[in-house]
């Protein structure tokens, strides 16, 4: 009977650890290098993976995804292999596509350019106020340049902000194309990263980041206060 029991025994370790090897998952962490960073990471015979939060947008949070493929062979390295789980919110969604990104930085290119027109026709109007505030208050010609000059810088000034921005969205349309994830090819031993970008609005919150390999499935866990809040 005792050997019988021992026997059961054997035969369900393996069971166990090949339960335990079917999800890995893994908390977030903050290692100092200057300022803290927040990553998660899990490593078996697979692959190694580590998701690092890079930054906030105006529209979403970038994961920066490492990757070291140790299959003999190549794998590949998908959006769709990705999952938001967000259970308070009750959300579950891929990252979003190099191409929805784009869409979303020319709505926002697209409103940041009518409030500089706005801003430019205000600037105008108010030189023409002040230089007629003058005038009727009797100030003199030299008043009602400076004013009017105060004014013009002032636009400038306004011009420079909304061009600054501007050029900043071109720059991350640039970044989009060359480094987020749509669909890639890891080759065997290859070591490569890409970010991974998630909406904000679905990341209030502790979130779960699921990725599907081709063999397990792993989890990272956040928590909400690893994110910039927008």
């Amino acid at each position: 009977m005792v050997q019988s029991a021992n026997m059961k025994q054997r035969l369900l370790y393996p069971v166990l650890i090949l339960t335990l090897l079917t999800v890995y998952s893994c908390k977030s962490n903050q290692a100092g290098f200057g300022d803290q960073e927040v990553y998660a990471a899990v490593s078996d015979e697979y692959i190694d993976m580590e998701l690092t939060y890079v930054g906030t947008t105006f529209d979403y949070h970038i994961m920066e995804c490492y990757i070291v493929n140790k299959y003999s062979t190549p794998i590949t390295l998908d959006r769709f292999n990705f999952e938001l789980i967000n259970e308070k919110k009750n959300i579950k969604d891929s990252p979003l596509s190099p191409e929805e990104a784009i869409a979303l930085l020319e709505t926002q290119q697209d409103r940041l350019k009518k409030q500089k027109k706005a801003s430019v026709i205000a600037g105008i109007f108010a030189v023409g106020l002040g230089v007629a505030s003058n005038a009727t208050l009797g100030g003199s010609v030299a008043n009602n340049v400076a004013y009017s000059v105060e004014s013009a810088l002032y636009i400038a000034d306004d011009n420079r902000f909304f061009n600054r921005n501007i050029k900043s969205i071109d720059d991350e349309m640039i970044y989009i194309d060359d480094y987020v994830l749509d669909m890639m090819t890891v080759p065997a031993g290859a070591k490569v990263s890409a970010d991974v970008i998630f909406a904000i609005h679905k990341m209030r919150g502790d979130v779960e980041i699921l990725y599907s390999g081709p063999d397990n499935d792993y989890i990272f866990e956040f928590k909400a206060s690893d994110f910039a809040s927008r």
